[in-house]
């Protein structure tokens, strides 16, 4: 998967008045549309996510940056929580823990990062 198909924070734009910016947000493993980005922030290319804020994704290249509705559709698509922000506590990950392999949270910050690709646009929207 080339980068040019990956999704970005980048607003859909439309010609003439289409109602609200929209943003392509990964949510039950498709991409939808969204007047907001999500929940959490990923990088494609270290299979990480973190809160919408967090400085590691801002330094990311455009490219290679991704959103999620929720905490569990990030897990779901394989990404690990990022070690600068911290997006999860204890009380989130209980609610993941049965998504994801590591015993623990801390081995669970640990995972070695990986390139995670997600969907494209054309294979995920349904008009």
């Amino acid at each position: 998967m080339n980068s040019a198909s990956l999704v970005s924070e980048e607003p859909i734009t439309c010609m003439g008045y289409c109602g609200p910016q929209l943003y392509t947000v990964i949510k039950d493993g498709q991409l939808v549309l969204s007047e907001v980005p999500g929940a959490y922030a990923g990088i494609v290319t270290k299979g990480i996510f973190g809160r919408l804020e967090c400085k590691s994704g801002m330094y990311a290249k455009r490219e290679n940056r991704v959103f999620f509705a929720t905490l569990e559709d990030a897990v779901k698509m394989g990404f690990r929580p990022c070690n600068k922000c911290k997006p999860l506590d204890e009380e989130h990950f209980e609610r993941v823990k049965s998504l994801v392999r590591e015993p623990t949270l801390n081995d669970f910050y640990h995972r070695p990062m990986r390139r995670i690709d997600p969907p494209t646009l054309s294979e995920s929207l349904r008009w």
